[in-house]
């Protein structure tokens, strides 16, 4: 008698998954990636449900920083180097964004004025000013976490780096991208929205940190519901002001959930 067996997952559906993955790590950070890695569209857009998995090494990079260096040197320096090495890691991806829509939103009064100084390179006084701000809370409230339990400031990197990629991603499926399609390099990672499927699996991969911040303060989901609902509301404003999102949007989106998660875990140890 024969015993009929599910076939073996084939090594195509195996390359592309690693396709898929390094792509994500190639796209959102500075992380080496392989020599033969293929490129298309189509791989970035799939590819954002390992946008979590990204923002997990960045927090790893961040973690290991901030502890290791917490031995060396005084705690405000440690955060300091923590902070760096994000930015290392990203290439200040997402910081750029956060300039460039403080500038625009500022700035510009129509939608046309809006995108025009997005898209412009240079950095202007509210994206001078934001950033400043921006970094000068990050700090503060990172200090403070780690001045009352270094692990729980580890853990607040942890959750906030993961968490706010999937916020970001969230704003993609649920908003109209507003930007010079022909020439944007955000265009091909708004072509298609996450199926059921691969949003249960951009969860899963941001689970651990997140469990473990429950598990210690159940509170602290709540954290998350402020953080989306932080992304919500900026996506909203930005549809009222220039119809959608950008890719620069999407980044202000990532770094403004980011600073909501510290700034909670911060009230928590206040």
């Amino acid at each position: 008698m024969s015993h009929s067996q599910s076939p073996p997952e084939s090594s195509s559906t195996k390359l592309r998954e690693r396709d898929l993955f390094w792509t994500a790590v190639m796209f959102y950070s500075r992380f080496p990636t392989p020599k033969d890695l293929p490129f298309n569209n189509q791989l970035l857009n799939k590819s954002r449900k390992y946008f979590p998995v990204v923002g997990g090494l960045v927090a790893l990079v961040s973690m290991l920083t901030l502890v290791v260096s917490s031995y060396a040197v005084s705690l405000p320096i440690a955060v300091l180097l923590s902070m760096a090495s994000t930015i290392l890691a990203t290439g200040a991806f997402h910081e750029d964004g956060f300039c460039d829509s403080c500038d625009g939103l500022g700035g510009g009064w129509s939608k046309e004025q809006v995108l025009t100084i997005m898209k412009d390179s240079r950095i202007g006084t509210y994206g001078c000013v934001g950033i400043v701000v921006l970094l000068g809370l990050k700090f503060s409230a990172l200090l403070s976490i780690a001045e009352s339990n270094l692990w729980l400031g580890v853990l607040a990197l942890g959750v906030a780096h993961t968490v706010s990629r999937i916020t970001s991603s969230m704003i993609v499926d649920q908003f109209t991208y507003v930007q010079d399609i022909e020439i944007s390099k955000s265009k091909p990672i708004t072509d298609g929205r996450m199926n059921r499927y691969e949003w249960l699996q951009c969860g899963l991969l941001a689970c651990l940190p997140t469990v473990l911040m429950i598990w210690h303060h159940p509170i602290m989901a709540l954290s998350l519901l402020i953080a989306a609902a932080a992304s919500i509301g900026f996506a909203l404003y930005c549809r009222n002001r220039i119809g959608g999102y950008t890719g620069d949007t999407l980044g202000a989106t990532q770094q403004l959930s980011e600073l909501t998660i510290y700034l909670c875990f911060a009230s928590l140890v206040f």
